[in-house]
């Protein structure tokens, strides 16, 4: 719905007007911007209910399109009177009723909009209760936040994030899904509290270790720091910019550093990458013509239709990803050094070549595992494969929901695929013949726990930075 114009490289703000007029509610007459609301508000509906059944709560709007944003910063600048009077004009003002349901006066709307600017302009700081202990609170009750600013129309979303914004809209989407899967994911593995659970496995390994080596206290110091920051990071609790100029001035340095030096990087790529690639294929024991033939016809420039089809499998969607980020109208400040350095790194080759071999690897995996999971029990397999399925939570009770999978055929020898979608499509009936009482939820389970045996798989057959590496360098 965003458009591919001029091969991709510029944006349309008209696009950008009639995909959030749709995810509004209202009706922008462009048939593609209203797929693309449909696809976008239920994907964030499901992350939302995903969120809840794990402990959270965030309740339902029925005007919510997507996340709010504003640039502290801006807003700060800007003045608690000349913010409210720049955004009282732009609000749906029906939406503001007081406990009786009665319509909130225009001076009850500007005492709310002030008590807003207040929270946004200083970080909640507004909220602290000085000796009171703080932290950042159960991550159950995350995304529940009193949402007290509704805009009437695309145009004064627009408008606003023109004037207060810093993130575009790429920005904004990509970011509320990958924050909504990293808390999704917390909850799942630490509990409703995950810092509470994590603080007492942190000091338990602590008390452990120094314990047993009480000559090593610095080195083990050293660990748990490195462990805390690293903790953060996966969290999506970096730490806040001290000096914006400086910060800017680096961003700057390292986006002309990409665009000026990494041009030629495809061919180190196109090469380097290969024999990693190699030999992951040889881990995961495929076979080595299919992913020689897979990889030769997705690198070709003209197979736009199967990098497609795999891409509405869940691979290949950094390469997506990253072509959203254009040049054209700016709302908020994406640097055009960043642009630019994106463009640079389109042109030359070197993003898509590694996502399109990372796809390879991926639809030669499918196969693989799909044919295994069709021709053998759990006690079948053998036991180094377990072992790697193993270190990805993969169960016996997992494999026996993937056997219920109707296979799919690609096409060009790759005849048993196991997809995501595949095992999206087994019906309730089927599972509870296994004594599955949540059909949903353990389809869902089947799905997240395949695609992450093939991302890590891809990522380790080309190789990216870690977020341990990237935590350091944050």
């Amino acid at each position: 719905a965003l458009g591919n114009d001029f091969l991709g490289f510029i944006q349309r703000t008209d696009k950008i007007r009639d995909l959030i007029t749709e995810m509004k509610g209202q009706d922008s007459g462009n048939p593609l911007a209203k797929k693309g609301a449909e696809a976008w508000l239920k994907a964030a509906e499901e992350a939302r209910q995903w969120f809840n059944t794990k402990g959270g709560e965030i309740g339902h709007l029925d005007d919510w399109g997507f996340p709010q944003h504003h640039s502290q910063e801006r807003v700060a600048k800007a003045g608690v009177e000349a913010w409210v009077a720049d955004v009282f004009p732009a609000l749906k003002l029906d939406k503001y009723v007081d406990l009786a349901g009665n319509r909130m006066t225009e001076a009850q709307v500007k005492d709310l909009l002030r008590n807003a600017w207040w929270s946004i302009a200083t970080n909640g700081a507004n909220k602290i209760e000085p000796g009171k202990a703080r932290g950042h609170g159960a991550r159950a009750n995350r995304h529940a936040e009193e949402r007290q600013i509704h805009f009437k129309d695309a145009e004064a979303v627009l408008g606003y994030w023109t004037k207060y914004g810093e993130k575009t809209f790429p920005d904004i989407l990509v970011g509320h899904m990958e924050q909504m899967a990293k808390d999704i994911a917390f909850l799942e593995h630490f509990g409703p509290n995950p810092d509470g659970t994590f603080r007492v496995l942190r000091d338990e390994a602590e008390q452990a270790a120094k314990l047993a080596e009480p000559t090593r206290i610095d080195g083990i110091e050293k660990e748990l720091a490195r462990l805390d920051t690293l903790y953060d990071f996966a969290a999506g609790r970096t730490k806040p910019v001290a000096n914006r100029s400086v910060a800017g001035a680096f961003d700057v340095l390292r986006n002309l550093n990409v665009a000026g030096k990494l041009g030629s990087a495809f061919w180190a790529s196109f090469y380097g990458d290969k024999v990693m690639l190699e030999a992951m294929g040889r881990v995961n024991k495929l076979p080595m013509w299919q992913s020689w033939f897979n990889e030769v016809r997705l690198l070709n420039p003209f197979n736009a239709a199967e990098r497609r089809q795999l891409q509405r499998q869940s691979l290949m969607l950094d390469y997506m990803t990253s072509a959203m980020y254009r040049f054209g109208d700016d709302l908020g400040r994406s640097a055009w050094t960043g642009k630019m350095s994106n463009a640079v790194m389109k042109v030359s080759g070197m993003s898509a070549i590694n996502e399109w071999r990372r796809g390879a690897f991926g639809l030669t995996m499918m196969d693989s595992i799909g044919h295994e999971v069709a021709a053998k029990t759990w006690a079948e397999v053998g036991k180094q494969d377990i072992h790697l399925l193993n270190t990805f939570g993969i169960t016996e009770a997992d494999w026996n929901i993937w056997k219920l999978a109707k296979l799919e055929d690609y096409g060009h020898g790759n005849s048993t695929m196991l997809t995501p979608e595949s095992i999206a499509r087994i019906p309730d009936e089927a599972l509870a013949q296994l004594g599955i009482a949540d059909p949903a939820q353990a389809r869902r389970e089947a799905v997240v726990k395949y695609l992450g045996a093939l991302h890590s798989e891809s990522h380790n057959a080309i190789i990216e930075p870690g977020w341990k590496e990237r935590a350091m360098m944050v």
